[in-house]
C-alpha cells in the first residue's frame, strides 16, 4: 500500500488515484520497476485542435515512467480509426491535431523520449491498427445492459456527439486489455513496433475514463474475453478532470497557435480552477525539464510576431 501510496502523492505524476479492482498489477509493476510492463496512454480526439494542457498528459505519463517504472515500455496510443468510427471524427484533422502534439512533446521532453532499449524502457508513439469486430460490438452492447447506471451516462455522452457508445466501449477493452495490434505513428525501423512480449498492462487515463474502466471490469466479470487474448491489466488515473487533448468550454490556449519554449510561456491564470491545475502542473513540469536542457529547444508553430500577448510582471499570458 506504501509503495502505491507514494505514487499517488508524488506531485510530479499528477496521478490522482489507482484503480481499484486491479490494483495489485500496479503493485506488482512497482516491485518489479516495470519489468514485462506497458505503460499506455490513449489520446482521445475531437477534430479540433488541442490545447496547450495537452503537453501535460504526456508529462504526467513521462514522470510514471521515469520514477516508477523505468524498466516499462511507455506507449502514446492515438486511435485516429476508433473515433472515426465510434465517433464521426474529421480522420485527417485529427491526425494533423496529434501530429502537432506528439512532435512538440517529444521535443520539449526529448530527454525521457527514451529510444535506446538498453537504457531501460522506451517510449513510442502509435495508431490504433486493430478494428472492433461486429461480435464484440454486440457482446459489449449486451453487458453494458446489465449494468443500466453505466448504460445512462454512455448513451447520454454518445447522443451528445452521435456516436456509437458499445463500438466505443468495445475499442476500449479492445486496446486496454488486450496487447491489439498497434501501428508506429511515424515508423523508422522495425524496432518502432510494440513489444508483444510484455503481458502487463497499465493504463493511464483522466478522470473521464473512469466509466470506460468500469465498463472493462464488468466486461472482463462477463468473462468476454478469451483467457488468451486478455492481458493482465492494472489503472492509473491522473488529475485531468477536463480531458487535455480537449478544450473547455470557456477557452483556453491551442498548441498550435502558442511557442512553447520555457515555463513562462504557459499562462498561469484561468477561470476555471481545474484548467489553471493542470497548467500549473504543466509549467512545473517545464521548469524542472529545463535544468537539462543543453540549450532552449524553439518551437516552430508560430512566430513570436503572430502572437497576441500581455506582460504580467515577469509572466507572459497569451490570448488565442
Amino acid at each position: 500500500m506504501k509503495s502505491i501510496n507514494k505514487i499517488v502523492h508524488d506531485q510530479h505524476t499528477y496521478i490522482e488515484s489507482v484503480g481499484k479492482h486491479d490494483r495489485e498489477t500496479v503493485r506488482a509493476a512497482l516491485a518489479d520497476k516495470g519489468a514485462d510492463t506497458i505503460l499506455r496512454m490513449c489520446f482521445g480526439m475531437t477534430g479540433n485542435p488541442m490545447p496547450v494542457r495537452a503537453l501535460g498528459y504526456f508529462a504526467s505519463a513521462l514522470s510514471v515512467q521515469e520514477r516508477y517504472f523505468p524498466e516499462a515500455e511507455l506507449q502514446f496510443v492515438y486511435p485516429f480509426r476508433a473515433a472515426h468510427i465510434a465517433n464521426g471524427i474529421d480522420f485527417m484533422a485529427a491526425i494533423q491535431h496529434l501530429k502537432t502534439a506528439d512532435t512538440e512533446a517529444k521535443r520539449i521532453f526529448a530527454r525521457r523520449f527514451r529510444t535506446d532499449p538498453s537504457a531501460g524502457g522506451q517510449v513510442k508513439s502509435f495508431t490504433d491498427g486493430e478494428l472492433v469486430s461486429e461480435d464484440l460490438e454486440n457482446a459489449v452492447e449486451d453487458i453494458l445492459k446489465s449494468e443500466p447506471d453505466l448504460q445512462k451516462v454512455f448513451t447520454v455522452s454518445a447522443k451528445s456527439r452521435d456516436g456509437n457508445h458499445a463500438n466505443y466501449v468495445a475499442a476500449h477493452v479492445l486496446m486496454h486489455d488486450t496487447n491489439p495490434l498497434l501501428q508506429p505513428f511515424d515508423p523508422l525501423s522495425f524496432e518502432d513496433f510494440a513489444d508483444d512480449d510484455r503481458n502487463r498492462v497499465i493504463s493511464i487515463g483522466a478522470q473521464s475514463e473512469r466509466p470506460f474502466y468500469l465498463a472493462r471490469m464488468a466486461c472482463r466479470r462477463a468473462n468476454l474475453l478469451p483467457a488468451d487474448m486478455q492481458v493482465v491489466t492494472g489503472q492509473l488515473f491522473t488529475k485531468h478532470v477536463i480531458p487535455p487533448y480537449l478544450t473547455c468550454r470557456e477557452g483556453e490556449p491551442l498548441l498550435q497557435e502558442n511557442c512553447i519554449n520555457t515555463a513562462l510561456d504557459i499562462p498561469a491564470f484561468h477561470p476555471v480552477a481545474s484548467i489553471e491545475r493542470d497548467l500549473a502542473f504543466l509549467r512545473s513540469g517545464l521548469a524542472a525539464e529545463e535544468v537539462h536542457w543543453e540549450a532552449r529547444p524553439q518551437s516552430t508553430l508560430v512566430p513570436e510576431a503572430d502572437r497576441l500577448q500581455a506582460v504580467l510582471g515577469e509572466m507572459s499570458v497569451y490570448y488565442v
